[in-house]
């Protein structure tokens, strides 16, 4: 999958001066999609039930407003049934956060490029990155799996490990690609 002007343009900005581009690619968005697919249909029981509550907390009847009278307790399942919207768009979101992500391969580093009102740039040296996982899919495209990563995060005084793991996913010939990355870092 070739990237386009505008993705390749803010992939050399990325760049060093003594880098070569080697290989830079996207997701495929349905992969990513079909990952949140789950969550979507978590999401429909889940909206269902907060209209449900609401209706029940309102009496099971429609309010009149010319009366001037409104009960606020329907409303506290607002709020459970914003994040079922929510849930419910993942793979919309999933597909457009898709569109915005480029992978290279540099003669120096992996970079996974997320963009949209900023940019976020991961950038990955492979002489120090353990092994790398691959998974292969029956069409040629894959994941690239990078090994996974202990963060410690803490947050209002509490600290607490969180393993992360990430690489290039939904790639078309991760085959190739993987053997890119061996063959330039001698792995």
């Amino acid at each position: 999958m070739t990237v386009d002007d505008e993705a390749q343009e803010r992939l050399g900005r990325e760049l060093r001066s003594d880098e070569r581009l080697l290989w830079s690619g996207r997701p495929r968005p349905w992969y990513l999609m079909r990952a949140a697919l789950p969550l979507a249909l978590f999401a429909i029981p889940w909206i269902a039930f907060s209209l449900f509550w609401m209706a029940g907390a309102a009496g099971f009847r429609v309010p009149d407003l010319r009366a001037g009278r409104f009960a606020l307790f329907p409303l506290f399942g607002l709020p459970f049934l914003i994040i079922g919207v929510l849930m419910l768009v993942s793979p919309l979101w999933a597909r457009s956060q898709a569109k915005r992500t480029i992978y290279a391969v540099t003669s120096q580093r992996l970079l996974i490029l997320v963009y949209g009102r900023s940019t976020s740039v991961r950038s990955f040296d492979p002489t120090v990155l353990g092994p790398i996982q691959r998974s292969d899919r029956p069409d040629g495209t894959g994941d690239l799996l990078f090994p996974d990563q202990t963060l410690l995060n803490t947050t209002r005084g509490y600290s607490r490990l969180q393993a992360m793991t990430t690489g290039f996913v939904g790639i078309i010939d991760v085959r190739l690609v993987h053997d890119l990355i061996r063959t330039t870092f001698n792995r």
